[in-house]
């Protein structure tokens, strides 16, 4: 995620499995990014719409440590509006020592 200068939030477990769904990306300034694409908050509940038809309905939110509490709490109602019932968030894994 360093093509979108996002820094992730660190938490101790194991790092995941490939994901398949709907990746969307949160970055410092609490912007929206899907599939790499700047989107709007405006887009966004429509966008979501359109692709939990077309893929499996699952939305990762890779966000940023600094981004704002509200544009993750937004992203997340706007998921359960599309129909998106499935949400994960991916951290940085802490390495143990």
């Amino acid at each position: 995620y360093e093509g979108l200068g996002v820094d992730l939030p660190t938490t101790q477990g194991r790092a995941g499995q490939a994901f398949e769904g709907i990746e969307l990306t949160i970055d410092g300034q609490g912007h929206y990014w899907v599939d790499g694409h700047r989107v709007y908050q405006k887009q966004l509940n429509a966008l979501l719409s359109i692709k939990a038809k077309s893929v499996e309905p699952t939305l990762l939110i890779v966000g940023d440590k600094q981004a704002p509490h509200y544009s993750v709490v937004a992203a997340m109602d706007m998921a359960r509006q599309s129909g998106i019932t499935r949400i994960k968030i991916l951290t940085e894994s802490k390495e143990s020592t």
